[in-house]
């Protein structure tokens, strides 16, 4: 039996507005953003030049990115793994 589409939309909505809204805890408000901050952390990054897995920018910003993190967490684990490309260059 093929219900009538206004019924089916009715409830569709009836089932949405039934859920218990209120059981969910609020949003945790979020930290504003410091946009120069961003944009600094970037041009750091950038300033590694090429980063291509073997290489010195790659080695450099890896190095970098390892010790900012190191200061944000009690414990960071790089999580590396070996790749042979198409070409079959080991990266």
């Amino acid at each position: 039996m093929n219900a009538p589409r206004p019924l089916l939309v009715a409830l569709a909505a009836l089932a949405f507005t039934a859920c218990d809204q209120g059981a969910l805890p609020p949003p945790a408000p979020r930290p504003p953003v410091d946009a120069r901050g961003a944009l600094s952390l970037v041009e750091t990054q950038l300033s590694f030049g090429p980063r291509i897995p073997g290489s010195p920018g790659h080695a450099a910003q890896l190095a970098w990115m390892l010790a900012r993190l190191d200061s944000l967490a009690p414990e960071v684990v790089a999580d590396t793994f070996p790749w042979v490309t198409t070409g079959g260059d080991s990266l």
